[in-house]
């Protein structure tokens, strides 16, 4: 094999971190006797791998540098009383590739310290994301609850008072003036699975659909106004709503 061969193989790069078989070993040993130059090549590996593991390294313990200068300082001394000038004999080639294995343990443990940064750097942001939009929705909140404050306070607003059996209350927040309303629901329970609670004006003694009620007992709930209604009533309907009024389900009504 020639030298060109030998480093086409790539089994320098195996050698240098000791992953290569006994047999393969030797033949690396035997062009390193043939061919001394292949000492560079060697040397130039090993310092690229050192610069890509420090780059990605953290920076090792004070006991780990210290054994791998040990090393270090061993090699130095064997190659200036090796007669044949070899490079690096088997057992300090395994020596070298411990250290190297040692700072590429590094970094991959870096790495992975990198990744779990980015993990939490990622949580932070969508808690600063997510802290943001509460606290514009509290803004939004601080808002409306002025606005119903201001509403409540009015003296055109009328509180109508709905009841209905098992003593279920409903207050309906009504104003002429600002042709506006709302709704809160006291001590209505949750609707079943497949219900809604669906309200109806009066007008004319005809019941007028008001829309399906949003359910939420701590809050105000905005209802539209109707000209000319005479009472409001909450009746129990299938979800998503009916055309006509479930009277058998009336539960709870109350005159304007």
């Amino acid at each position: 094999m020639t030298k060109e061969e030998f480093i086409k193989t790539g089994l320098c790069e195996q050698y240098v971190l000791g992953l290569t078989t006994l047999e393969e070993s030797k033949t690396v040993e035997e062009m390193l006797l043939a061919y001394p130059e292949l000492k560079n090549n060697c040397v130039k590996l090993e310092g690229c791998i050192e610069k890509y593991a420090r780059a990605h390294a953290i920076p090792p313990p004070v006991n780990l540098k210290k054994s791998v200068l040990t090393k270090v300082n061993e090699i130095e001394a064997l190659e200036r009383a090796t007669k044949n000038n070899i490079w690096v004999p088997k057992r300090l080639v395994y020596a070298v590739a411990a250290s190297l294995v040692g700072l590429l343990v590094f970094s991959f443990s870096t790495w992975g310290g990198k990744s779990k940064v980015e993990s939490e750097m990622a949580i932070l942001s969508a808690d600063f994301q997510q802290f943001q939009e509460d606290c514009k929705q509290l803004e939004n909140d601080k808002i409306i609850y002025a606005s119903q404050n201001s509403f409540l306070k009015d003296l055109s607003t009328t509180h109508i008072h709905l009841r209905g059996k098992n003593n279920y209350l409903a207050i309906a927040y009504w104003n002429e003036n600002k042709e506006n309303a709302y709704l809160k629901l006291e001590n209505l329970p949750a609707p079943p699975a497949g219900k809604t609670y669906q309200m109806w004006a009066d007008i004319d003694n005809q019941m007028v659909d008001m829309g399906v009620v949003e359910f939420d007992v701590r809050k105000m709930i905005s209802i539209p106004h109707m000209a000319n209604a005479t009472s409001l009533n909450i009746t129990l309907e299938d979800e998503g709503g009916s055309d006509h009024p479930d009277v058998s389900q009336l539960k709870v009504s109350g005159v304007i």
